[in-house]
C-alpha cells in the first residue's frame, strides 16, 4: 500500500501507555527532499513542539505511538513545501506538488497536483522550487547509505577488576541509525536567475515568438503582467497591476526584497499573460 507524507497530518500522538500528548499538525523533511526528518506537534494547550521521525514507534490510520516525548528534533530541516512549483530540466512547469509517496521515512516521490508522481530519483535540484530530469537516459540522483554501526565491544577491565573508564564522545542515539547523504548538483538562487534576467534584457534582443509554457531561468519573470500589485514591507507600491516585469521591476524587488513573492506571482499567473 502506497503511503504519502500527509499521512502523519492530524493523527493524535500517543504515549505507550495510551495517554494522549497533543497531535501531528505538520511535517518537516531535509532540505534535499530524500527524508521526513521531523513532526511539528501541538499539545493539549496548544503549544507547539517538534519531535523527530525517530521517536514514533508506530503509527497508524488513528494515532501514532511516541518513545519519547522529550526527544529533540533534527536541525536544518524544513516544513514539508507543499505547493512547491516542479520544473522540467528543459524549463516547463510541470505542475505544484500535492503530496510526497514514502517508503517508511524515505520520500519516493513527488506527488503532483494533476495526481501524477515522480519518482524522487528523477530530482535533480531543490531550492524554493524542484528541477526533475524525465528523459530516458536519467542517471538517478546518488545515494550513500551508512548502516548501523556494530554493538560497542564490553568494556575493558584493569587489572584490579575495575571497568575502565573511557572519555565521553559527541556521538548520540541518532547516529546509531541509519543515515543517508545525497549529493544533488546545486541549483541557482531566484537572486542569480533575476542576475541572469537583468543581464538577458540588457544585452540581447526580445524575442519575437511569445513563449508557448511557462519556462524555469530567464523566461520566468522579464516579460510577464503583474497580475496584481507588488507592494513593499510598508505597503509603498513597487509595481501596479498589469505591468510588464522588466528589469527594472527585478532590480527594485530585490532592493526590497520581495523577489521571492515576485517569483510566486509570475508563477502562479494564467499561462495567457505573457506579453504577445
Amino acid at each position: 500500500m502506497q503511503e504519502f507524507v500527509s499521512d502523519f497530518i492530524g493523527l493524535p500522538l500517543l504515549t505507550r501507555g495510551g495517554e494522549k500528548i497533543g497531535y501531528i499538525k505538520n511535517v518537516q523533511t531535509d532540505k534535499n527532499l530524500t527524508r521526513v526528518r521531523n513532526l511539528e506537534c501541538c499539545d493539549e494547550e496548544e503549544e507547539e513542539f517538534t519531535l523527530p521521525y525517530s521517536a514514533i514507534a508506530n503509527f497508524g490510520k488513528g494515532a501514532a505511538v511516541v518513545k519519547s516525548a522529550a526527544a529533540k528534533g533534527c536541525k536544518n530541516c524544513q516544513p514539508a513545501p507543499m505547493g512547491m512549483a516542479v520544473f522540467s530540466k528543459e524549463g516547463d512547469l510541470l505542475g505544484s506538488v500535492r503530496d510526497f509517496g514514502r517508503d517508511g521515512a524515505n520520500i519516493t516521490a513527488l506527488v503532483l497536483s494533476d495526481g501524477k508522481e515522480i519518482s524522487a530519483e528523477r530530482i535533480v535540484s531543490v531550492t524554493d522550487t524542484a528541477i526533475v530530469d524525465l528523459s530516458d537516459d536519467y542517471t538517478p540522483r546518488p545515494v550513500v547509505r551508512t548502516r548501523r554501526k556494530p554493538a560497542a565491544k564490553a568494556p575493558e577491565r584493569r587489572a584490579d577488576g575495575r571497568e575502565e573508564k573511557k572519555k565521553p564522545t559527541a556521538e548520540r542515539e541518532d547516529a546509531q541509525e541509519e543515515t543517508e547523504i545525497v549529493t544533488v548538483r546545486a541549483a541557482a538562487s531566484p537572486a542569480e536567475d533575476a542576475a541572469r534576467e537583468i543581464a538577458a534584457e540588457e544585452n540581447t534582443a526580445t524575442e519575437t515568438a511569445a513563449p508557448q509554457t511557462k519556462r524555469a531561468g530567464s523566461g520566468l519573470l522579464t516579460g510577464k503582467i503583474l497580475p496584481r500589485d507588488l507592494l513593499d514591507a510598508r505597503g509603498n507600491l513597487i509595481a501596479r497591476e498589469g505591468a510588464k516585469v522588466t528589469a527594472d521591476v527585478i532590480r527594485s524587488a530585490m532592493r526590497h526584497d520581495k523577489l521571492f513573492e515576485l517569483t510566486l506571482l509570475c508563477c502562479n499567473a494564467p499561462f495567457g499573460v505573457w506579453r504577445q
